[in-house]
């Protein structure tokens, strides 16, 4: 038995269904939130284990970056939980009000955002980037490969762009809106 791992490094996409349309409709949806600045629903990817799912959201992430240009983050469900639980914890009733919480992830997008705006990026601490976890963002940035897209058994196109430092400067500065992905993938349990 074997097992597809998704690598960020080397994120493929596999187009399954003849009419490409989960792959269409996630670029469509990537493009509204981000550039358009539109009111979207969010998007909920399910599915039994192994099926794709960290992989579909390793492709959007460099969707967003490398083709629209867009500031977009993954975290995993278990470190977005954590901090909501530490800032509600600060809190005099030790819980956030529903109002809150939109705000409170902002500014955690915001201090992203504010860090990769910075000139030195050999030793960054966390930033919500897949395998990521602090030190030196050029290093990390250095290996990654061109996106494929595959039908049919044979590459069809690849992303213009790699993902790299001048993509990141360029998608932070761009005014878009930045994208929020989360991954369940690490995530043992709701407490």
């Amino acid at each position: 038995m074997s097992a597809y791992i998704p690598l960020i490094k080397t994120t493929r996409w596999i187009d399954l269904s003849p009419d490409k349309k989960l792959r269409k409709e996630l670029e469509q949806d990537t493009l509204k939130a981000g550039v358009n600045k539109e009111q979207i629903q969010p998007i909920m990817l399910q599915g039994a284990f192994g099926i794709g799912k960290t992989n579909s959201l390793y492709y959007i992430f460099h969707y967003c970056w490398c083709e629209l240009k867009t500031p977009t983050f993954l975290v995993s469900l278990d470190e977005i939980t954590k901090s909501v639980k530490d800032y509600a914890l600060e809190q005099p009733t030790g819980k956030i009000p529903n109002d809150k919480l939109g705000p409170f992830i902002n500014e955690i997008l915001l201090r992203q955002l504010e860090t990769l705006k910075g000139d030195d990026w050999t030793n960054l601490e966390r930033i919500y980037f897949p395998e990521f976890n602090g030190g030196d963002l050029d290093k990390y940035l250095k290996d990654f490969k061109n996106v494929e897209v595959i039908e049919d058994s044979k590459v069809h196109l690849t992303f213009e762009n790699n993902f790299s430092k001048s993509i990141v400067v360029e998608a932070v500065n761009s005014g878009s809106r930045t994208i929020l992905l989360i991954d369940e993938f690490e995530s043992s349990s709701m407490n």
